[in-house]
């Protein structure tokens, strides 16, 4: 058996395909209400914006809600693409790379 030197490289089998589909749906609907990869053109979405979409959804599943009433996608979807679009400015936008 050929030996792999894999140790270090991303394990994408531990991504669970699910949640992704979910948000995946999330963003489909931002490309219907908005336009097609709106936030990744500028002019950017901010921080302020981020956060306060990400803490709404948050809140609402902390009040028991799990579907919002908007999109009727589950709110934890809805977080789930405000914490990658966090994640995709820190590394891309906003220089805050390691």
């Amino acid at each position: 058996m050929a030996v792999r030197e894999d140790a270090e490289k991303l394990d994408w089998s531990l991504l669970p395909v699910e949640s992704l589909e979910e948000a995946i749906s999330v963003l489909m609907f931002g490309a219907k209400k908005y336009s097609r990869n709106n936030w990744r053109t500028p002019p950017y979405l901010t921080r302020e914006r981020i956060t306060n979409s990400l803490k709404r959804h948050q809140v609402a599943i902390e009040k028991g809600e799990v579907f919002d009433k908007e999109s009727n996608l589950r709110h934890s979807a809805h977080v789930l693409v405000n914490a990658m679009f966090q994640s995709y400015y820190e590394t891309t936008i906003w220089g805050t790379k390691k």
